[in-house]
Parts: structure tokens; C-alpha cells; sequence
């Protein structure tokens, strides 16, 4: 599911000139990202300690939390535009 997504954002991406559509389809590919580094994760392809601070891996940080900053910004602008 999320494959076929990132591959309609890619397609997307060069038609894109507004704000908004740039950050979805940067939070679709982002959140696409994150299902193949967890899946390079559990195949232990990756070492789960790989960029570690705190305890916590860094790659696991970015790909939860960006993803979300990327479609809250999209709201954010579609909001601002619809007053």
C-alpha cells in the first residue's frame, strides 16, 4: 500500500508547484521510507543500535516523527488558504 503511494507521489512530485502538495507527497515518500528501514531493521540488514543517542536509533525518531511534521504542515497551508 504504501509502495503504490510513494510511487504516485514520485509521479506527482514535478507537477507539484504548491506548497501543500510538496509537503504531503515529501511526508508519503518519508512514511514509504520508514516501512523499508523497519523492514531492513527486522531482517537485521541494519543493526538496530546503527546511529543510536539515548538508546533510541535516530532513523526510527526521523521516520515517525517526520512524516507527521510534513502533513501537519500540509493542513497547516491548506487552512490558511481556505480563509
Amino acid at each position: 500500500m504504501s509502495g503504490g503511494a510513494a510511487f504516485l507521489a514520485i509521479m506527482l512530485w514535478p507537477r507539484a508547484k504548491d506548497g501543500a502538495w510538496m509537503s504531503l507527497i515529501a511526508g508519503i515518500i518519508l512514511s514509504y521510507a520508514g516501512v523499508v528501514c523497519d523492514i531492513l531493521f527486522s531482517f537485521n540488514i541494519i543493526a538496530d543500535d546503527f546511529l543510536a543517542v539515548g538508546g533510541t536509533s535516530v532513523l526510527h525518531l526521523i521516520f515517525a516523527v517526520l512524516p507527521g511534521i510534513f502533513f501537519i504542515i500540509t493542513f497547516i497551508i491548506q487552512l490558511s488558504k481556505s480563509k
